[in-house]
């Protein structure tokens, strides 16, 4: 199946994102990589924070299929254990260039955090239950699981797949009596 004019979009402005950085991303360098004109474009994405809300949409969509397809169901059919097992292997790829870039300017721009948002309530335990110790146990496993994501990019000794294959496995075993 052919994708959509506007996936295409998205898709090019993704790999813009990962070839030469978020600053590089205007409705017109968009627009030439696609191969379609600015008009086009902005039939879809009006404006450069449009599009940059529809990349991290698509981002965030893709993200949830992930968790899906990891958990087997959606996060309202799976249980509670099974959503968390599956947000710490999805963060065990390290974070893509066009990832982090836009995870750190929502920083910035707080509406692109809010495409995010949805996801994590959904999959991901909530820092506010952390008032007893299985709770903070469970959101111990999301923060080593979000450090392991961002690893690659802050650490320039990168892991193996071996090595991250353990560490995810040792994320998933904390607070078990014998891991080994």
């Amino acid at each position: 199946m052919r994708p959509s004019r506007r996936d295409h979009i998205l898709t090019s402005a993704i790999a813009l994102i990962e070839e030469h950085g978020l600053n590089a991303v205007s409705l017109e360098s968009v627009a030439e990589r696609a191969g379609i004109s600015k008009g086009g474009l902005m039939y879809h994405f009006p404006t450069r924070q449009e599009l940059l809300l529809g990349i991290v949409g698509s981002l965030a969509d893709d993200w949830e299929e992930q968790l899906r397809e990891l958990a087997g169901g959606t996060a309202d059919s799976v249980h509670a254990d099974t959503r968390l097992r599956a947000y710490v292997l999805s963060m065990a790829t390290s974070v893509t260039r066009a990832e982090l870039m836009l995870t750190l300017e929502t920083t910035q721009n707080p509406d692109l955090g809010d495409a995010w948002q949805p996801v994590l309530s959904r999959w991901a335990p909530d820092v506010s239950d952390t008032d007893t110790e299985a709770g903070r146990l469970r959101y111990l496993k999301v923060l080593a699981a979000e450090g392991l994501w961002l690893h690659d990019a802050l650490d320039h000794r990168t892991m193996t797949a071996r090595q991250r294959t353990s560490m995810t496995e040792a994320i998933l075993n904390l607070g078990t009596a014998d891991p080994d």
